[in-house]
């Protein structure tokens, strides 16, 4: 028995031939959309990096490094008309010339916490003002890496974090947990990458 061809014209009743195929397809009906609408763009991504300046001198422990980071453009152009959603799905510290050893915390917030936030200093926001800025969550990052770097890379993968913006930005605060910490070799060693995917 042959195999059926998609070149030729399928009896009633069978698989569509290709030519019947295009042309059921370009005689469908459009979809209309109004001026404020759009089709959301899923199954792409984006990685956001930010390079703070810091104090190339040494932090104490419970210091904030590079005050408040600001991402911008973490969520797609034509996201869905009910908020600014995205995936975090990693998040990455570069240290470019100090071989950091400590542990560090990244609370990430979908508005700018107020506060104090500012580098080389004791964080200080209240209970109200972390709800108001919309805490995402706090991300521990420990085993830095040094293998193939001067200073030392932090990586943490397969986060899934649903995120349903107020913005089409993303603000985080990194906050030095120690128990020892390394001197940044300049005010640009450090550099805070977060992947998104959408």
């Amino acid at each position: 028995m042959a195999a059926p061809s998609f070149n030729a014209a399928a009896p009633s009743g069978t698989l569509y031939s290709l030519a019947a195929a295009q042309a059921l397809g370009a005689n469908s009906p459009t979809i209309g959309l109004a001026t404020d609408q759009t089709f959301p763009t899923f199954g792409m991504g984006d990685e956001i990096v930010v390079t703070p300046t810091v104090t190339a001198g040494a932090y104490t422990a419970g210091y904030v490094m590079g005050g408040i980071m600001t991402f911008a453009s973490c969520f797609p152009a034509n996201n869905t008309p009910g908020g600014f959603i995205a995936w975090l799905n990693s998040i990455t510290l570069e240290f470019a010339g100090s071989a950091q050893t400590g542990e560090f915390d990244l609370g990430l917030f979908l508005a700018s916490p107020a506060g104090t936030m500012a580098d080389h200093g004791a964080p200080s926001i209240t209970a109200a003002q972390i709800k108001t800025a919309a805490l995402v969550g706090i991300y521990r990052m420990t085993n830095p890496n040094s293998a193939f770097v001067t200073g030392a890379t932090y990586n943490l993968d397969g986060i899934g974090k649903f995120l349903n913006g107020v913005t089409n930005n993303v603000y985080a605060v990194l906050i030095a947990v120690g128990p020892t910490m390394v001197n940044p070799a300049s005010t640009t060693d450090l550099t805070v990458r977060l992947g998104f995917n959408w």
